[in-house]
Parts: structure tokens; sequence; C-alpha cells
């Protein structure tokens, strides 16, 4: 329908809304079903720009457009009816809030006179996501005597406070007397004659404006500074809002030449060339002393978002460097409290260089290379964290090489032979872990993401099938427990064109807590935290028209991921560890990771 031809004045409203929305670059739409909120998924049906995604497990759906929008940078709306299922949306929204991932959430409610008064499917709405939203408005029953500019107006701030100037999900709670269907009813809506212009072009009503990109001088040069006086830096690569972060980061590596540690969901695989000093699988390699003094920087540059590694946090933690935290996240991300210098920006571009005139970093590094006999464009990296590199990666892979069907295996293997441009989502737990500590630097995937800001299972399937929507292949890394938490989200596969492949590492339980201390300590372990559950995937995938395949070796599972690689929709390869051996495994392989490291280190000093 158009933005003025409503059948009624709540469609007056919700049309106003989804063409605002569209109009500010919000394109894709998840509906839950529900009767209070049917203007506004009417509207959605029936604009023609409005892409749009049915699921009607809110849970899933918020983690859906988590993931979506977590790949296109861009808000993505969630429309849902009034009661719990506004509040299935809060795993989501904290994910998002603590990743700051942009969602707008429209949630249906009912009018204030079915507020506290027993009214079915009435609960308090307002404010219920509490500080993990950016911005929360009240839509209030639609009425005549509202200039409906009001709508547009609200539209373009919602949009607004979704990417600046802290990105994240915004709640905007639309109370809808009947009639809920579109009904002819007869109205006058005040001022709406000013809006024909509006009508008729295709710009939001209204615009916001971003101050300039921050400059930072003083602090910066103190940074500078710092850099240059460095005796032994270290480069950090935390995750990032933006590919154009990523490129950042990638030229910094490269102008520095200090030795790097970049996390899992922080690499720069297929973004920017260059002879980096990688030091990989640097959280295992921290268990090595020799490795922590061969190491051990005076200055650290991180940049980016937090890191997977915990060992990473307790090592800088012990040492203490002159820490520069340069990031485009606003928060305080120093959980040990370690941070000397700790900067926002709005890229990182924009802090280490300068606007034009001044010196940028790759000046300040070049006229310092002058002054060397070499002469060389950039510093030279130290060729032995190559070299231990590749010394770390033969251990991994001689152990791989067996066909026994492992966690660590699977792990590698992914990381190798995922297709060059996919994109690899990594489920929380001990997926993201193996990949961190195990998996193959040298992955061809375009993006390596995982929900790291509160790191939880949920909403695992749902967030990968969202991002999967830009890819043209996706690999999804999930524990048995994840996947049970969100398996009605693979109603979202049904349709998919592009390769899905869903690898289920299923041990019967929460295999990560075997790593922990609770587990020798307690006769409980086994049911109160172990919990196994005694399934299998195979009957999950038929009941939701995936493909489905148990390789019983490594050969096997080389075969059937190759093969799912290349066939359009869904496929789920399940397979089956125990968690007892897998923990004797990591002990195994990262010790013998440990000696290598040393015995390298001895004798390249």
């Amino acid at each position: 329908m158009k933005p003025l031809d409503a059948p009624n004045i709540n469609y007056l409203w919700t049309t106003l809304m989804i063409e605002e929305l569209v109009r500010n670059g919000v394109m894709h739409f998840v509906v839950s079903p529900g009767s209070r909120s049917t203007p506004l998924t009417l509207a959605v049906a029936e604009h023609p720009l409005a892409n749009h995604t049915i699921h009607y497990d809110e849970r899933g759906a918020a983690f859906y457009a988590l993931g979506m929008a977590k790949v296109t940078g861009n808000p993505v709306a969630l429309v849902c009816t009034s009661g719990s299922a506004v509040a299935n949306y809060l795993p989501a929204v904290v994910e998002a809030s603590q990743s700051n991932v942009p969602l707008l959430l429209l949630t249906a409610d009912r009018p204030p006179e079915l507020l506290n008064c027993g009214a079915n499917q009435a609960i308090d709405q307002q404010r219920i996501f509490g500080d993990y939203t950016r911005w929360y408005t009240e839509l209030p029953c639609p009425t005549e005597d509202i200039d409906p500019a009001f709508v547009l107006t609200t539209m373009d701030q919602a949009v607004h406070r979704s990417r600046h100037p802290h990105i994240g999900p915004v709640h905007v709670n639309c109370h809808f007397r009947e009639p809920l269907a579109p009904k002819k009813v007869a109205y006058e809506a005040k001022g709406l004659e000013r809006l024909e212009k509006w009508a008729e072009d295709e710009w939001p009503y209204s615009t916001d404006s971003r101050e300039g990109q921050p400059t930072f001088m003083g602090v910066r040069d103190e940074v500078l500074e710092l850099i240059f006086n460095a005796k032994r830096g270290l480069l950090v690569i935390g995750p990032s809002t933006s590919g154009v972060d990523t490129l950042d980061a990638g030229l910094t590596a490269l102008q520095l030449g200090w030795p790097i540690w970049v996390d899992v969901a922080g690499k720069i695989y297929n973004k920017f060339d260059g002879d980096y000093a990688e030091s990989e699988h640097f959280d295992v390699l921290l268990k090595s002393e020799e490795y922590q003094e061969a190491i051990q920087p005076d200055v650290v540059l991180h940049l980016g978002g937090p890191l997977v590694s915990k060992r990473a946090l307790e090592y800088f933690d012990s040492i203490r460097p002159t820490y520069v935290h340069l990031t485009t996240w606003p928060e305080q991300l120093d959980a040990m409290h370690y941070v000397t210098h700790f900067i926002r920006a709005a890229s990182i571009n924009s802090f280490l260089i300068c606007e034009p005139g001044d010196n940028d970093l790759e000046d300040e590094i070049q006229d310092s290379s002058a002054a060397d006999s070499n002469n060389d464009e950039f510093p030279t990296p130290d060729p032995k964290w190559s070299a231990l590199n590749e010394c770390i990666s033969q251990v991994l892979d001689t152990h791989c090489a067996q066909d026994t069907l492992s966690e660590i295996s699977v792990a590698r293997h992914i990381t190798q032979a995922c297709p060059e441009g996919g994109l690899l989502y990594l489920g929380n737990s001990m997926p993201v872990r193996d990949v961190d500590m195990f998996g193959d630097p040298n992955c061809k995937a375009a993006q390596v993401l995982a929900n790291r800001g509160a790191s939880g299972i949920d909403g695992n399937i749902a967030s990968a099938l969202g991002a999967a929507q830009c890819a043209e292949c996706t690999t999804l890394l999930l524990g048995d427990l994840a996947t049970l938490h969100d398996l009605n989200s693979l109603a979202l596969a049904r349709d998919l064109d592009a390769p899905f492949i869903l690898v289920v590492i299923n041990n019967d339980g929460g295999g990560i807590f075997s790593f922990l201390p609770v587990a020798e300590q307690t006769p409980h372990f086994e049911s109160h935290f172990g919990t196994p559950h005694g399934m299998n995937f195979e009957h999950a995938a038929a009941q939701f028209g995936l493909d489905y395949v148990r390789p019983e070796t490594m050969c096997a599972f080389r075969d059937a991921y190759a093969a799912a690689s290349t066939t359009p929709g869904a496929t789920l390869i399940e397979v089956c560890t125990d968690r007892a051996a897998n923990k004797t495994e990591h002990e195994q392989v990262q010790q013998a990771m440990i000696e290598a490291a040393e015995q390298f280190l001895k004798e390249n000093k």
C-alpha cells in the first residue's frame, strides 16, 4: 500500500514507519507471527523493497537478525507481538549490545487500558531490555490528533541511535488498539497534507549529522612516541566492527614490523597483502615460560575488540606493559585493568592517519626507515616468528594427519578447507577456542565470526544463518548443547540456495567443563555439568530437510565437508567424540606444541 493511502489509522502509522526505515537503509525485517503486531507485519509484507524473513521463534529470529546485521553492518529490524514474545528477544539483545551490533526492535503492545488489569498476553514491556538498548521510546496508540510526521522523525531517530554514537540495539514499543486487521475505517490525520512532498520523493523526512572524526592530536602524539621508543613491541589485533578497520589493522601490522597476535575473530585473511610477523597459536604457547620471555613486550598496541584468549589477558596482567588499546568500541574493554592508554576513535584509520598536511604513522615509520642503511619501506619483521609458526604447524599437521576423528583435527581441517571467500562462524565454548588454539591461520575465509559479546551458546544457529544470507558459502562449527539450544532455528535453513555446512561436535554434553577444576572436585560433575543427553542429530536434520552425514574417520569427514561445500542448501555433519578422550588429546597436543616451541627458542636465542 502507498504510505498515505492506508485503510485505517493503524496502517497509516505502520506504513509510514516501514517506509521511513527503508529510506534510512533498513532493508531487512525478521518477523515472528502474532496478532497484536498485525499492522506492522502487513506493512512489511506489502512494502516492495522490504526484504523479510519469517521465523515463529522470537529468540531464534533475534539471533538471525543479529547474524545478518553483524555481516552487513546495517540495522536489521525485528517485528513481534506483545507479551512473552518480546521477552524472548533478550538474549540476542544482550549479545548485540555487548558486541556493538545494530538492531531495531519493533514490538507490538496492548493499549494502556489493557495493561495492569489482567488482560491476556499483556506484560510490562517498558524498558524491558534495561540498559542493553542504546535508546528506548514508546509509540502511543495511533490517533488522528498526533501529527504523523512524529512517526517519521521517531524512525529517523531510532536508526540514528542504532548507529551513533554507540552502535547497538534500539527498542521502539508500539501500542495498538483494534482494528488490527486492515479493515477500512475513515480517518482524518492531523497534518497529513504536509507529508505529500515526502511521499513523492525517496529521502528520509529528517537526517542526523555526526561530528567529524576525532583527531586526538595530543594523545596521538604521545602514543606515537611510545611506539617509536618501544624496545620490544607487540601488536594485538582483535575483532573489528568493520572491514575498513580490519584493513587498517593489516596496514599497521605491515608498517610496524612487530610480532602480532591476531584473535580468532579478528583474522585479516584476504584483507591485506604483506609479510607479517604473526605469532600463531599464542594462546597455547603462552603455557611456555620460554615463549613468554621471548615475546615479552614493553609496549602493546591493541587494535579492535577483546580477545578470546583468557591466557593472554592473564599474561598481560602479570607483566604490565605500556598498553595502548585503540578501538571503535566505546566500552571499557579492560577486564584485568592493565590498559594504560584506552583510546576510542571513529575508526582505527582516523586515529593513526591525521588530517591532510599532518604526519601520519606511515610517514613517521618511513622517515625512521630512511635513516636505516637498508632504507626499506617498512621495518623487516623478525623471521624467528615465521620459523616458529612453521615448527608448530608441523606438530599440528603431523597429529592431524592421523585418520582418527577428533575435535582438534576437525577444527584444523575446517580452517584449511573452508572455501576461499566463504564465511566461518564459530560457536562458543570449545569450537571458538579450538580454532583459536589449533586452527590454520592461513584460512581462506573472508570473515571469521563469533558471538563473543556475551559469549552465550544461545542463538548460534540463527546468527550464522542470518550471516549466511550475505555469503556464498558458510560453515558453522558448533557443539551439541549449543545445537540443542537453538534447534528450531534450523527451520530458517530450508530455503538456502548457497552451501551451509553445520558441523556439530557431539561429545554428549558440556565438553568445556571437563577442562575446569570442578571436573576433579565433585561427585556431581557428570550429572550437573557434563549433562549427558544421549541424543544424536540425524532425525533433527531429517525433520528440517537438511542433508545429513555422520563420518567415522577423518578421511570420511574431509570427503563429507568437501561435498557439502559445493552442494546448495544446508548439510549437517555430525562428529561424535568422547569427552574424556578429547581432554586427554588436548593435553597431549598442547604439550607437544610447547615442547617444540621451547626447543626452537633455545636453539634460536
